[in-house]
């Protein structure tokens, strides 16, 4: 079975990837589009999540860490999660304004 994954606009996903310590558990990352899937019974399902206060932006990459996940941002912002639960900004990140477009681990 397949699932899709879009928003109203049709943006653009860039990134699709399974986690490697979690191999049912799946991250998509696009044009306004972040979203965390979970395979069960021949399906996805959405693993609910929250930002915060945070709008939804431009998610040009993103890269597992064991459970966690960074995920860039067009705007510099390093988002970091722990079993899709978001945690905050990495302090590190550079937040300056210009794109993240790779993460390597």
């Amino acid at each position: 079975h397949k699932a899709k994954i879009s928003n109203p606009t049709g943006a653009q996903i860039y990134q699709c990837s399974f986690c490697p310590t979690d191999p049912w558990c799946v991250c998509v990352s696009g044009d306004g589009i972040l979203k965390f899937l979970r395979a069960e019974m021949s399906e996805f399902r959405a693993i609910r999540y929250n930002l915060g206060n945070r709008e939804p932006q431009n998610y040009l990459c993103h890269a597992w860490v064991d459970v966690r996940l960074l995920v860039g941002t067009d705007t510099g912002d390093i988002l970091v999660f722990v079993n899709a639960e978001y945690r905050g900004v990495l302090d590190s990140s550079p937040s300056n304004g210009e794109s993240i477009t790779c993460l390597a681990t």
